[in-house]
């Protein structure tokens, strides 16, 4: 692709059994775009960067199922607090299940006032959250967090979070217990900082 993907409302792209190289001259534009009312169907396929370094973007606020999938090379803005960046999800009707979500200039998913579900994969290389949590009642369930600088950061209220802590591994702090999104079941390797950190909207800690 030597442009951006555009799902638009009442369009649906169904990625089936093949192989995306994503070639930007980059810009934080250049990437897959969901809109509101747009589908997008992603099964047993990747998407990926063509070039090292010129990573996509990745935003969904319309429907989208990722199953069976590998998505690797997303771009990040680390210049702000809270970061853009990885797949960014906005809608309640996403489903990502048995893929691996890979690497990300900052975070790999980012839930912002939404509550997908997020089940079975592996999701790994964030340079900074590998999954980035804001006012959100998702289920994260049965995943593996690995060899990221943080593991879950949760801005949200009213919470609930389930865990096994004997799941969690090499994670140099013990989770906190705060968020709104369930967080269950998960597998936590070989992250740099913590597994789980919850702060107030508006709060760090």
């Amino acid at each position: 692709m030597n442009g951006a993907f555009l799902v638009g409302a009442g369009e649906t792209l169904t990625l089936a059994n093949c192989t995306v190289y994503m070639n930007p001259s980059f810009t934080p534009e250049f990437g897959i775009f969901v809109a509101g009312g747009g589908t997008l169907i992603v099964n047993n396929s990747s998407i990926r960067s063509a070039i090292a370094g010129q990573n996509f973007t990745f935003e969904i606020l319309g429907s989208a199922r990722i199953d069976d999938s590998l998505v690797i090379g997303l771009w990040g803005d680390r210049d702000h607090v809270d970061d853009d960046g990885g797949i960014e999800i906005y809608s309640d009707d996403v489903v990502i299940r048995h893929s691996q979500i890979q690497g990300g200039i900052s975070n790999t998913l980012m839930i912002r006032n939404a509550s997908p579900r997020i089940e079975d994969n592996v999701i790994t290389g964030a340079h900074d959250d590998c999954v980035e949590l804001h006012n959100t009642t998702a289920r994260v369930v049965n995943n593996t967090v690995r060899e990221c600088a943080f593991g879950f950061t949760c801005s949200a209220a009213a919470p609930e979070i389930h865990r096994k802590p004997d799941r969690l591994q090499r994670a140099r702090k013990s989770p906190s217990l705060a968020g709104s999104p369930v967080i269950e079941g998960n597998t936590f390797t070989a992250n740099r900082n913590y597994a789980i950190r919850y702060y107030r909207t508006g709060a760090r800690p």
